[in-house]
């Protein structure tokens, strides 16, 4: 009868309910392998909180994690996430200087990727696959159709690397792959904290597509937000101007802030839409990838994403 029908399967469920996995609630082991594609080294490991472990403690390593949606950034977009880089390690060349400092500083970092995902360049549907340049390339060096929020723990100075640790967004536009060089950054700054700690640091990474003049110039405002001095406009950006990435004259910004989310650590001159050249319009792929060197090395973690897009970033995705 349907009044005995609860009794001996409610018994049942309740004790399988115990074995059950969690539905694929955010941050979870169901929830990374359902949303995310991991490339090359990386993995989704659960140690205490479930995490994209883009590299282990090893050297010469390099990994990726991908959204498997395509993000519509045409008004927008506000991500937040937490970075933590533990177990660090390094092989310190004979005779260098300050060899205790080196024997305790991990390599090499790790990058918030927004790829366009352009068919000019030839579509690349494997996301396993998608990964740039290894050691100081960060694991997106050499990708087309890119922009990078790179956070460094390595000085580079062939490539202009402000020194040891520092982030950095670096783009190639529609014209040339992605570069880990300096030349090719549109902002950096080292006014953020030592990464090779084992702290959890919380990063949030806002793009507006319209330039917001008391975010910038208007001193009372920018005064109260501490940005007035975080604005970068460099030579980089004039050169995206002339070259037709920026139409119209028509910009906004991207703002980076590092554990502290009222007051940016750095803004850039950023128009996602005109700087990528993108095979779905308005629409981005993003994801994160990370390296390690052959002398420094470190678990390198990302976890707690959420991505929110639309006006006033009320579509979110936590992932």
């Amino acid at each position: 009868s349907m009044e005995a029908w609860p009794g001996p399967w409610l018994v049942l469920f309740a004790s399988l309910a115990h074995l059950a996995p969690p539905c694929a609630a955010s941050g979870s082991y169901l929830s990374y392998a359902a949303n995310l594609t991991m490339a090359g080294d990386a993995m989704i490991a659960c140690p205490d909180v479930c995490r994209m472990r883009l590299t282990t403690d090893n050297p010469s390593l390099r990994g990726g994690a991908w959204s498997k949606k395509f993000f519509n950034v045409s008004k927008g977009f506000a991500t937040t996430f937490t970075v933590q880089f533990l177990d660090r390690g390094s092989a310190c060349t004979e005779g260098r200087e300050f060899t205790e400092y080196c024997l305790t500083r991990g390599g090499n970092g790790l990058a918030f990727v927004i790829y366009g995902e352009d068919d000019a360049y030839g579509a690349i549907t494997d996301v396993t696959h998608l990964l740039g340049g290894t050691g100081g390339g960060l694991g997106y060096e050499g990708l087309k159709n890119s922009i990078v929020v790179e956070f460094d723990m390595t000085h580079d100075r062939i490539k202009g690397d402000l020194y040891e640790n520092h982030i950095g967004i670096m783009t190639g536009g529609r014209l040339r792959p992605v570069s880990s060089d300096h030349r090719y950054s549109l902002g950096s700054t080292a006014n953020v904290p030592e990464f090779g700690f084992e702290r959890a640091h919380q990063i949030k990474i806002v793009y507006k597509p319209i330039f917001d003049e008391d975010d910038i110039l208007h001193s009372e405002w920018c005064l109260r937000e501490r940005s007035c001095d975080k604005f970068q406009n460099n030579a980089y950006f004039t050169e995206l101007l002339q070259t037709s990435h920026f139409p119209h004259g028509r910009i906004g910004t991207m703002h980076v802030y590092v554990d502290d989310w009222r007051y940016p650590r750095l803004i850039v001159p950023m128009e996602i839409t005109s700087v990528l050249d993108l095979v779905q319009a308005d629409h981005v792929r993003v994801g994160f990838t990370g390296t390690t060197g052959y002398d420094n090395w470190q678990k390198q973690d990302v976890y707690n994403w959420t991505m929110c897009t639309g006006q006033n970033y009320t579509y979110c995705q936590a992932f």
